[in-house]
C-alpha cells in the first residue's frame, strides 16, 4: 500500500513540474524569408506604375536529393507599403532555394540558420545569414531586395 501511495506521489509531482503550459504556442516549423521583387532603380514590380508581375507570377523552390521540386509557400504582407514584401515560409532543409518570376528562375538564395534550444518546443530555427548568387548580404538586409537584370 505504502508504495503505491509513493509511485502515485512521484507521478503527480512529475506532471505537476512540467514547466510546458498544454499549449505552449510554438511557432510553426518553417522560417520566413521576406524579399521584395525590385526593378534595377528600385522600384516596386508588383504595384505602381513600374508594376510587371503580380504575386502569383513568383515562386521560391528548392530541390531535394532526386533533384524533385519543392516550393514554399508565399504571401504578401502589407499591400499598401512602399514596397510590396513577400514572403516565402521555409521548410526545414530548404537551405539553398531558387526564385523563379514567370517560369524563369532569376536568383539562388544560399541561407545559414541558427538554431536555439527551446525547453517546451522544438529547437527554433532563426535566419543568420543570406547569400545572394554568391554575395553575402548586409546583415539587417531585409526585406532581401531581389532585383531585376536589364
Amino acid at each position: 500500500m505504502h508504495l503505491k501511495i509513493i509511485f502515485l506521489t512521484v507521478f503527480l509531482l512529475a506532471i505537476g513540474c512540467d514547466p510546458c503550459p498544454p499549449d505552449p504556442h510554438c511557432p510553426p516549423p518553417y522560417d520566413e524569408l521576406p524579399f521584395a521583387l525590385l526593378s534595377a532603380d528600385g522600384k516596386d514590380l508588383l504595384k505602381g506604375t513600374a508594376q510587371k508581375y503580380a504575386p502569383a507570377d513568383i515562386k521560391v523552390f528548392t530541390l531535394n536529393a532526386q533533384q524533385q521540386r519543392r516550393e514554399a509557400t508565399i504571401r504578401v504582407e502589407n499591400p499598401d507599403a512602399a514596397n510590396t514584401v513577400l514572403y516565402a515560409y521555409l521548410f526545414e532543409g530548404m537551405e539553398r532555394v531558387f526564385v523563379e518570376v514567370q517560369q524563369q528562375v532569376t536568383d539562388t538564395l544560399d541561407l545559414t540558420f541558427q538554431t536555439t534550444e527551446h525547453n517546451c518546443c522544438q529547437n527554433l530555427r532563426t535566419l543568420d545569414q543570406i547569400f545572394l548568387n554568391g554575395r553575402l548580404l548586409a546583415p539587417g538586409a531585409i526585406p532581401v531586395p531581389i532585383r531585376e537584370r536589364q
